[in-house]
């Protein structure tokens, strides 16, 4: 999916700013238009992958329905959730770079608000912050390894 944003299309990738970037946005498409300048803001896939188990942690606790289909065995603790998601995919954790084929021009999530306004007119709000949490370093070679291409992407930038 795409938001639409002075004739740029952002990519919206879950967990790296989708949800402050829809919010300015023109509209949203699920199709980029031709000749279409296209961005995405790629953030540090374990930085992305704690901030969904964080998110979806929160939201499982209030008991609030959200559109990732995870049982709540595998919110109880960091190291359920990563043997779920390794064996399932979802756009919540699916690596960025296969969400972000399109994309011509890559930042870094983490220097966004340095980035945006040398790209857009409008101001970008900041919603649906996560705070850094501390989590084992459960399977962490696994995840690397599921994570490589966007780590190379995110370190080249």
């Amino acid at each position: 999916m795409f938001a639409l944003i002075d004739d740029k299309a952002v990519v919206l990738i879950p967990k790296a700013g989708a949800t402050s970037i829809s919010e300015v946005a023109s509209r949203c498409l699920y199709e980029l238009p031709s000749s279409t300048e296209c961005i995405a803001f790629i953030r540090h896939p374990i930085d992305r992958l704690k901030s969904c188990y964080q998110f979806l942690h929160a939201i499982d606790a209030t008991g609030t329905q959200y559109q990732v289909n995870i049982s709540s065995e595998y919110l109880v603790s960091y190291e359920a959730f990563i043997d779920y998601m390794l064996t399932n995919d979802d756009e919540h954790w699916l690596p960025q770079a296969k969400l972000s084929k399109e994309a011509s021009r890559f930042f870094r999530f983490e220097e966004i608000n340095k980035i945006w306004p040398l790209l857009f007119s409008s101001n970008l709000p900041h919603l649906n912050s996560s705070e850094d949490i501390q989590v084992p370093k459960y399977r962490h070679a696994e995840l690397l390894n599921y994570y490589s291409e966007d780590i190379l992407l995110w370190l080249s930038l």
